[in-house]
């Protein structure tokens, strides 16, 4: 029985999930990785979630055409509470993406 739970892993695998744990709860400053990102970005924001949409909207606007899509009366798990929301933003996202390939 024990079998079924055995992991395989790397050490660098279990170090890096060790490290991610380890980091919880503490403040990190993504903003410079985030300024790096070239590809167009949906942020999908929970209009009830418990971080305030002021802080997400400096958080989108750190990454370079990012665009921000509030789904109003969800979570924090809005894909959850508001699947239609973030599908749409996603096929807005991807048909704005298509139309300026061509």
């Amino acid at each position: 029985m024990r079998e079924i739970y055995r992991v395989r892993t790397s050490a660098r695998e279990a170090l890096a999930t060790l490290a991610t744990y380890a980091s919880l709860g503490q403040r990190h400053d993504w903003r410079p990785a985030m300024g790096r990102i070239i590809a167009p970005t949906v942020v999908v924001h929970g209009g009830g979630d418990f971080v305030p949409e002021a802080e997400m909207r400096v958080f989108a606007s750190t990454i370079p055409r990012a665009r921000v899509v509030v789904a109003e009366g969800a979570s924090h798990f809005v894909l959850e509470d508001a699947p239609e929301v973030v599908m749409g933003a996603l096929d807005d996202a991807l048909g704005a993406a298509r139309s300026q390939r061509r």
